[in-house]
């Protein structure tokens, strides 16, 4: 029953973050004073790499090393939630999509900002097994994530800017 309870509880977590990733991507982002749109990750990305962080901090407490197999498991679980639960918060705090009437703009984790103009723009293509949108041209990228808060906001301002249509990219 231990090993069905952690498939039921793992469907169930995937779920409920699925369905509120897709509720996230349907908010509306007002415009700031200077008609600039900010869209990030949901928050729920910020809370599950807290909880990662505390169940490491928890597992060093808890977890007694008596041998250097119980040190190998320490380390697959510190590499698992301490390393993951930073990283999540980290991609978190800086991942940025910004747009207003003259430009996209995108600040990942590891780059720095990258800006696009609009009339700069040579290819907007829709990757859904991957789930973002590529917004491209000769020497820049921008990447933009469908779990980003205001996703489809974003997709009717693509359109409002550059004409490209969710028909066009084939989202639905």
């Amino acid at each position: 029953m231990g090993t069905l309870g952690s498939v039921i509880v793992g469907i169930l977590t995937a779920f409920i973050m699925l369905f509120m990733s897709k509720k996230a991507q349907r908010r509306r982002i007002e415009d700031d004073k200077l008609g600039n749109f900010t869209f990030r990750l949901p928050k729920f990305f910020l809370y599950f790499g807290i909880i990662m962080l505390v169940m490491t901090v928890i597992f060093a407490i808890l977890i007694p090393i008596k041998n250097n197999e119980d040190i190998f498991y320490s380390i697959i679980l510190f590499g698992l939630f301490g390393i993951g639960g930073g990283l999540i918060v980290l991609i978190y705090n800086s991942y940025l999509v910004q747009i207003n009437n003259s430009k996209i703009s995108y600040s990942s984790t590891f780059k720095k900002e990258t800006t696009i103009q609009w009339e700069e723009i040579d290819s907007i293509v829709h990757k859904p097994n991957r789930g973002k949108v590529v917004v491209s041209t000769k020497n820049k990228r921008i990447i933009i994530h469908q779990q980003v808060v205001g996703f489809d906001q974003i997709i009717e301002l693509i359109e409002k800017y550059t004409g490209i249509t969710k028909e066009k990219l084939k989202i639905k």
